[in-house]
């Protein structure tokens, strides 16, 4: 453990290193100074939980050579940029609401439309099993609405005539329907 450098060494050496780092990845997307700064601040409370991790024996994965090892800079720039992506990441999934101020004081708030990734993996598994029990016929006629594609681009696309395509859609239509009723 001796050889790991103490983090105010680190922080005095590394810091403009840091800043550099993140406000190149989240700054051109709009993020506000004092969120760079909390940024910078998760950065560097990964690199204090490293210590303590090394400290402990759970981790092993570090520049061995103490602070002037020129492997550290390359490190920690590995964590300043990680943690500036997991905040990007974060924010393009985060939740956004719309207050509403209420007569009696309160707020109210309504989620975005947008769904969250636990719900996208929930709608393509729902979509997977729909698709599983219709017939292939009605399966490929499904595929094609669901990327947007017209009555005719898929009468074009199959070989089917307009009026089977439209007859295959209300039927695709209505066994959703009562899919999604009986999945409720």
């Amino acid at each position: 453990m001796d050889d790991f450098p103490d983090i105010e060494v680190l922080y005095q050496q590394y810091t403009n290193l840091g800043w550099r780092i993140i406000w190149r990845i989240v700054k051109p997307k709009g993020t506000p100074h004092e969120e760079i700064s909390d940024i910078s601040h998760g950065a560097w409370e990964k690199v204090i939980k490293l210590r303590n991790d090394v400290i402990s024996g759970k981790e092993r994965n570090y520049p061995q050579k103490g602070w002037d090892d020129p492997q550290w800079k390359p490190f920690l720039g590995a964590i300043f940029r990680n943690v500036a992506c997991d905040y990007l990441r974060q924010k393009e999934h985060r939740v956004q609401t719309i207050s509403l101020y209420e007569e009696d004081g309160e707020y109210e708030y309504i989620p975005s439309a947008r769904p969250s990734p636990s719900e996208s993996l929930e709608i393509k598994e729902l979509w997977e099993r729909f698709l599983q029990q219709l017939p292939p016929a009605e399966r490929r006629v499904a595929i094609l609405l669901r990327e947007g594609h017209t009555i005719s681009d898929i009468s074009n696309i199959t070989g089917q005539s307009r009026n089977a395509v439209s007859k295959a859609k209300s039927r695709v239509l209505r066994k959703f329907k009562s899919f999604c009723s009986e999945d409720e």
